[in-house]
């Protein structure tokens, strides 16, 4: 299934918001990224928990939109030092069945 120009209108919205969104960041805060600003984990800790609490936000983030119980104001403490912690784990499980639940979507829309 090849997309053309048709096929992409219904993701202009996304677009157009996207660019709003950009220029409105940038028109406060000067810069779009910079990873000099962020404090915690990107700066202080070794790579292996840099990813492991990727994997645990991401995890968090699931649980959240699925379950939205136990909810704070801010989640800056979450940081995992391990790959085998259940919170690590549960967003690996996440990633696959997310990009599972795209493939069969995307497999269910061609047939």
């Amino acid at each position: 299934m090849r997309l053309g120009i048709r096929g992409l209108a219904p993701y202009a919205g996304f677009a157009v918001a996207f660019a709003i969104y950009a220029v409105l960041r940038v028109h406060a805060i000067g810069r779009f990224s910079d990873a000099r600003s962020y404090h915690g984990v990107c700066r202080t800790q070794p790579p292996i928990v840099r990813a492991a609490t990727a994997l645990a936000v991401i995890g968090e983030y699931v649980r959240l939109c699925l379950v939205p119980v136990n909810l704070r104001l801010d989640y800056a403490d979450l940081t995992v030092g391990t790959l085998a912690a259940p919170s690590v784990l549960f967003g690996m499980f996440s990633i696959v069945a997310l990009l599972t639940c795209a493939a069969l979507f995307i497999a269910g829309s061609r047939s």
